[in-house]
């Protein structure tokens, strides 16, 4: 009769102890995906306030031409997909995008490059700096 209870106490001690492990290896692994998201999130708004605004400066004859255009997508958002982001990562010479970018994608992901974005929200007075940001990911995990 105690080795039988020793048995089952041990067999319950390692099923707790699997458990604790997979809920550690979990978190873990949702952490490392929130770390992503919040890279990606800068990444795009990194874009937009330092790559894509400063482009449209260029290409426009005025700031107000420019405050005028970006208010257009206010509501609908300007978005920039992993393939533009790993061009504006290229323009911007910031290889450390680059290199999240394809690693994340390396990483037991299957990431759709068009779908996988980044959404910019121009808000009044629609300076470079005058923004919210929404990430929206179409990946599966390999």
């Amino acid at each position: 009769m105690k080795k039988k209870t020793i048995i089952i106490l041990s067999i319950v001690f390692v099923l707790i102890l699997l458990i604790i492990s997979f809920i550690i290896i979990k978190n873990n692994s949702q952490e490392s995906e929130k770390d992503y998201v919040s890279e990606f999130t800068k990444i795009g708004e990194e874009a937009y306030s330092k790559y894509y605004y400063q482009v449209l400066l260029k290409d426009k004859k005025s700031e107000e031409e420019v405050k005028a255009f970006v208010k257009k997508y206010e509501k609908i958002g300007l978005s920039f997909n992993l393939s533009t982001l790993k061009g504006f990562a290229v323009n911007m010479d910031k290889e450390e995008y680059l290199n999240l970018i394809n690693e994340f994608l390396d990483k037991n992901r299957s990431c759709n490059e068009e779908k996988t974005m980044v959404v910019i929200y121009p808000k009044d007075p629609y300076l470079n700096t005058d923004f919210t940001s929404e990430i929206k990911l179409n990946c599966e995990i390999k």
